[in-house]
C-alpha cells in the first residue's frame, strides 16, 4: 500500500470519516477490515477482566445460593410447623373424643343404675344384664359389683319372693361372673353371704339347704366358681378363695355333722351342683362346661400330688368331678353330633299342595 494511501487511511480512521476511509482504502478495504477484526479479537483475548465485574458476578452467585438456602430453611420450617399443628390437632381431637366417650359411658352407667332399681321387674332384669358391659372396665367394676351385691340382697330379701325375684338373682349372679379378674371373682363370690342372710327363712329345719336357696347356690357354683376355674386356671390359691367363699355360706346350712364332715360334704355338693347345672344346659361349641371340668380335674390332680394333707377333704368332690367330666363330654359330643346332622339335612324348597 503506498505511503500516501496509508497516511490517508490513518487520518480517515482517526476522524471516523467512513466516506474518506472508503476512498483512501479503495479495493483494500476488505483486507483492512479483516486485519482490524484480528487485532480487535487479540486485544479482547489479552485484555484482563474487570475486578468489579468479577465481584458482581460472585455476589450474584452468592445471593442465589443464599436465596436457595433460605427457601430450603423456610420450606423445612413450614413443614415442621404443619406437622406440629397436625399433631396438636390430632391430640386435641383424641382428647375430645376420649372425653366424649367417657361422658357417654358415664351417662349410660347412670341410666343402667336407675334401671336396676326400677319397680318393674322386666326393666330390672334388663338393667342387671346391661350392667355386665361394665364388669370388664376397671374404672366401673367396683361400682357395678357393689350395686349388684346390694341388689342381690334386696331381691333375695323381698317379702313377696317369687319366680321373678329368682330369675333376677340368677341374672345378677351371671353378671357378677363376667370378669377375667380373679380378685374380682373372689369379691363376687362373697356376695353369696347376702343371699344366705336374706334367705335364712327358707331353711327347712335340720334337713339342710332348702330347694329355693339350693338353686341359687348352684348358680353361684356354676357361674362364679366355674368362671374362676377358667380364668384362674393354674392359680390354686385364687380358685380356693372363690370356692371357699361359696362353701362357707353352705357349711352352716348342713346340720348334724362335724366341721370336717361338713367341709367334705360341701366340697362334694359343689361338684354335684356344677355337674347338674352343666348337664341341664344346652351343649354346643360355645359351652364352657367341658373346659370347666378339665380345669376342675387338673386342680384335683394338683392337690393330690402337691398337697396330700388336703386330699382327704377334696377326694369325694374330685371323684364327682372326674365322673362328671366324662358325662359332660359325652353330652357335648352328642349335642355336636345332633348339630352336624341338622346342618347336613337338605332344605326342601318345594311347595306342597
Amino acid at each position: 500500500m503506498p505511503e500516501n494511501n496509508e497516511q490517508a487511511i490513518r487520518e480517515a480512521l482517526a476522524s471516523r470519516d467512513s466516506v474518506r476511509l472508503a476512498r483512501a482504502a479503495g479495493s483494500e478495504i476488505g483486507a483492512l477490515k479483516a486485519a482490524e477484526d484480528v487485532i480487535d479479537a487479540r486485544s479482547k483475548a489479552e485484555s484482563k477482566p474487570s475486578r468489579i465485574a468479577l465481584a458482581s458476578q460472585a455476589l450474584v452467585g452468592w445471593l442465589a445460593l443464599i436465596g436457595v438456602a433460605l427457601n430450603v430453611v423456610q420450606m423445612y420450617a413450614n413443614h415442621k410447623q404443619y406437622d406440629e399443628s397436625r399433631a396438636a390437632d390430632q391430640q386435641r381431637w383424641q382428647l375430645e373424643f376420649k372425653r366424649s366417650q367417657e361422658a357417654d359411658k358415664h351417662a349410660a352407667f347412670l341410666q343402667v343404675s336407675t334401671m336396676i332399681t326400677d319397680s318393674i321387674v322386666d326393666r330390672r332384669l334388663l338393667g342387671y344384664a346391661l350392667i355386665g358391659e361394665f364388669m370388664g372396665d376397671k374404672e366401673y367394676y367396683d361400682k357395678a359389683q357393689l350395686m349388684l351385691s346390694e341388689r342381690l340382697g334386696a331381691e333375695a330379701g323381698a317379702k313377696d319372693f317369687d319366680e321373678a325375684h329368682r330369675n333376677a338373682l340368677r341374672v345378677i349372679v351371671r353378671t357378677l361372673s363376667q370378669t377375667k379378674d380373679c380378685v374380682a371373682l373372689i369379691r363376687g363370690a362373697s356376695s353369696i353371704h347376702k343371699l344366705r342372710n336374706a334367705r335364712d327363712a327358707q331353711l327347712n329345719g335340720d334337713d339342710g339347704i332348702s330347694t329355693p336357696v339350693e338353686d341359687l347356690y348352684a348358680d353361684f357354683v356354676r357361674f362364679i366358681y366355674g368362671r374362676a376355674l377358667l380364668v384362674c386356671a393354674g392359680k390354686d390359691d385364687e380358685i380356693r378363695l372363690v370356692r371357699n367363699e361359696v362353701r362357707s355360706a353352705m357349711i352352716p346350712l348342713m346340720k348334724g355333722e362335724t366341721p370336717k364332715e361338713k367341709s367334705i360334704a360341701a366340697n362334694k355338693i359343689i361338684a354335684q351342683y356344677m355337674r347338674d347345672r352343666c348337664l341341664d344346659e344346652p351343649q354346643g361349641a360355645a359351652s364352657e362346661c367341658p373346659a370347666i371340668f378339665d380345669s376342675f380335674v387338673k386342680r384335683c390332680d394338683f392337690i393330690q400330688k402337691a398337697k396330700p394333707d388336703e386330699w382327704a377333704a377334696e377326694k369325694e368332690g374330685c371323684a364327682v368331678a372326674a365322673t362328671a367330666r366324662t358325662s359332660v363330654l359325652e353330652h357335648a359330643h352328642a349335642a355336636a353330633a345332633a348339630e352336624a346332622r341338622e346342618a347336613a339335612i337338605p332344605v326342601d324348597t318345594t311347595t306342597h299342595q
